[in-house]
């Protein structure tokens, strides 16, 4: 087996173990930012309701749906789309409504949502390289 081989199959094998590791501990989604919402048109296209809402119960709905982005609102909705910012990033003390499904998060405020942009494995490839 030739030096070039072998420097292949080396690069190759770490690459692998290095993009196995990248993606154990690259997050799901991140958080984008507080945005206005109407009740006439909604910024994302999508709403999934429950009762006990969370950070992870609406990622998990809208990720299963393949939208890019997710929204909580009012501190019990959630919405689901590929595009938001209609109505304009508000200030984050408009989304201050505490998840009803988890108290330690924030799901938004009164037409407001907690943005947030889910993450694909195309970009976890793409992060990589």
């Amino acid at each position: 087996m030739s030096k070039l081989t072998i420097l292949y199959l080396a690069a190759a094998a770490l690459f692998f173990i290095a993009g196995c590791t990248a993606e154990q501990y690259r997050p799901k989604y991140s958080y984008i930012g507080c945005y206005g919402d109407t009740t006439s048109r909604r910024d994302l296209s999508n709403y999934v309701a429950r009762s006990r809402m969370s950070v992870e119960f609406c990622y998990r709905e809208c990720d299963r749906l393949r939208y890019r982005y997710f929204g909580l609102q009012n501190g019990r909705l959630c919405f689901c789309g590929n595009t938001y910012g209609l109505y304009g990033q508000k200030s984050e003390r408009e989304c201050n409504l505490r998840c009803n499904g988890n108290r330690d998060e924030f799901c938004g405020g009164r037409l407001r949502n907690c943005i947030y942009e889910i993450h694909t494995d195309s970009s976890v490839i793409l992060n990589f390289l």
